[in-house]
C-alpha cells in the first residue's frame, strides 16, 4: 500500500472515530471513561500530574521507536506505529473536550470501547507480533 493511501486511512480512522463519538454523546449512547484503558483505574482521574508524566514518558518512547523505524525505513512498522498514535491522539482529544474518553461500542462481557481503541490495539498487537516473530 502506498504512503498516501496509508495516511488517508489514518485520517479516516481519526475523523470517523471523532464523528461517532460526537453522535454517541449527542444521542446519550456514550460512556465517558475517566480512567485509562478499558475503563480500568477510574480513580486514576485524581492524579493529573501522574497522567501527564506517563504521557510524556510514552511520547518520548514513541519518538525513540519512530526514529529507530525511520532509520530502517520499514513502512509497515511505521504504519502500525502511526495507527497506535492516531488512536491515542483521538482519545487524547476526547479527554480535552469531554473530560474523559468517549466509548460508544458496547458488546456483551467486554468493556466499552471505540474505534480509536481498536486502532491502538491492532497496531500494538501487529508490532508486538513482528517483534517476537
Amino acid at each position: 500500500m502506498r504512503q498516501g493511501k496509508k495516511g488517508l486511512i489514518l485520517l479516516e480512522i481519526f475523523l470517523v472515530d471523532q464523528f461517532l463519538k460526537f453522535l454517541a454523546v449527542r444521542l446519550n449512547l456514550a460512556v465517558i471513561n475517566k480512567g485509562i484503558a478499558f475503563g480500568l483505574f477510574k480513580s486514576f482521574q485524581n492524579y493529573p500530574l501522574l497522567i501527564l508524566a506517563i504521557l510524556i514518558i510514552g511520547l518520548f518512547l514513541f519518538l525513540l521507536a519512530v526514529c529507530k523505524l525511520l532509520a530502517h525505513r520499514d513502512g509497515k512498522k511505521i504504519f502500525y506505529l502511526a495507527l497506535v498514535l492516531t488512536g491515542g491522539l483521538s482519545n487524547l482529544l476526547d479527554r480535552w473536550i469531554y473530560g474523559g474518553v468517549v466509548d460508544y461500542l458496547h458488546l456483551p462481557r467486554l468493556p466499552s470501547f471505540n474505534l480509536a481503541d481498536l486502532a491502538i490495539n491492532i497496531g500494538f498487537v501487529v508490532l508486538f507480533y513482528q517483534a517476537v516473530f
